[in-house]
């Protein structure tokens, strides 16, 4: 880890806004575009990588300085798009929303038909 983030680190876990807004200002760019390529979409990847950078304030606390916080980051981006799924993949959906379409004709019902 680069001398330079290992300050800013060390000043974040002090407290400092400054120091974990250039840390977000370092890694934005890849997490975004990490992101967007897993999810596919500009307003979710802009939303997972907010949700991300929350994440790494709140947990900074927990981060181990003998690895790369470059791979702790991606790990945190990666969890939040597995999370974004998980609860995408249970998301109700409104009858009124739904376009009942009317089945197919058959094998049989077009054998039918042209008998008739």
């Amino acid at each position: 880890m680069p001398s330079d983030e290992a300050a800013l680190i060390r000043s974040a876990l002090d407290g400092s806004q400054r120091a974990y807004t250039k840390l977000m200002l370092l890694h934005k760019l890849r997490v975004y575009n990490l992101i967007l390529g897993i999810v596919g979409n500009e307003d979710d990847a802009a939303d997972l990588t907010q949700e991300t950078f929350i994440k790494v304030f709140r947990s900074l606390h927990r981060f181990n300085p003998d690895y790369p916080f470059r791979s702790w980051v991606i790990r945190i981006a990666s969890n939040c798009c597995m999370d974004f799924f998980r609860q995408k993949k249970y998301e109700t959906v409104s009858m009124e929303d739904v376009e009942i379409v009317e089945p197919a004709a058959g094998p049989g019902e077009r054998f039918e038909r042209k008998r008739t």
